[in-house]
């Protein structure tokens, strides 16, 4: 039987024929000594069905194969955020992101403090300010929606398990449900208690918000909203500290960041809802890992 018809027994494949690139490639005529010293090395086949095998053999002449998978690379990448000087950087959307019923709001944050006006508002409406996100405190949140102040209160909640940390990158995420109950999450875990809220949530601006001293000092990156309740995909989102790639998730706005230069912030979402650069926040490679 020649090595041919006995690779192909092994394999469960018919081969016609046997290409070896050692130093040279040989025809299945060619009468050759192969010698492969490393024992993990082996003879790469292609079958007729496209798949591929590498085919060891050992000193009592049993074949072994395993079947070679190419795995499909991913595009996603993150690396580069946007810092605030919490003076004047904005982002500032074309349109607004309204919501009136369900929604999420899901970000990164690397703040440089909490509670000062000038250093607290990653998120908001411009101008006025009507809805906000607010670092009160590193064991409180407040989410502005329609005339209301949520607060979201850790410190109350659990005793400041779960408080937000200076200086490190934190994903936070609101998200509310078909009966008003809205959520907040820090780490993939809630933060403080839950409120109750029917009213219409209105934002369209990172970092300084509104004209006078209202504003955010840090890092943001990876912002995305949604006009559905995306509580069952937290954990994904969050990645174990990691940001994801959101595509399958289809966010009606999403902005990475990734631009690395220039005045432009892309809608990665659905929407198409690009955010304009004011006052040269900064491009940074400093992002969640």
């Amino acid at each position: 039987m020649s090595i041919l018809s006995e690779l192909g027994q092994f394999l469960g494949q018919k081969f016609t024929e046997l290409n070896v690139k050692i130093d040279n490639k040989l025809s299945s005529t060619t009468e050759q000594d192969i010698e492969i010293t490393d024992s993990t090395k082996g003879i790469i086949l292609n079958s007729p069905s496209g798949k591929r095998y590498r085919v060891t053999i050992d000193d009592n002449g049993n074949f072994f194969k395993q079947e070679i998978t190419t795995s499909t690379p991913t595009s996603f990448q993150n690396i580069s955020s946007l810092e605030f000087d919490g003076v004047d950087d904005r982002v500032q959307l074309a349109s607004n992101f309204v919501a009136s019923g369900e929604f999420t709001l899901s970000f990164w944050i690397k703040p440089e403090g909490v509670g000062t006006n000038g250093i607290a508002f990653p998120i908001g409406t411009f101008p006025g300010n009507s809805n906000f996100v607010r670092l009160t405190q590193l064991g409180a949140m407040v989410l502005k929606v329609s005339t209301v102040n949520n607060t979201f209160s850790e410190t109350v909640a659990t005793g400041g398990t779960n408080n937000l940390v200076l200086d490190t990158w934190q994903h936070i995420a609101f998200t509310r449900d078909s009966s008003n109950v809205i959520t907040c999450y820090r780490n993939g875990v809630s933060f403080g208690n839950t409120n109750t809220n029917s009213g219409t949530l209105t934002l369209n601006s990172f970092g300084r918000i509104i004209t006078n001293t209202y504003g955010y000092e840090g890092g943001l990156d990876e912002v995305a909203f949604w006009d559905s309740d995306q509580t069952s995909n937290i954990s994904s989102i969050y990645n174990s500290g990691t940001p994801n790639d959101l595509t399958s998730l289809s966010p009606l706005h999403w902005y990475r960041f990734e631009e690395g230069s220039g005045t432009a912030a892309t809608d990665s979402g659905s929407s198409g809802n690009n955010g304009t650069l004011e006052n040269l926040p900064t491009f940074s490679t400093d992002v969640p890992t």
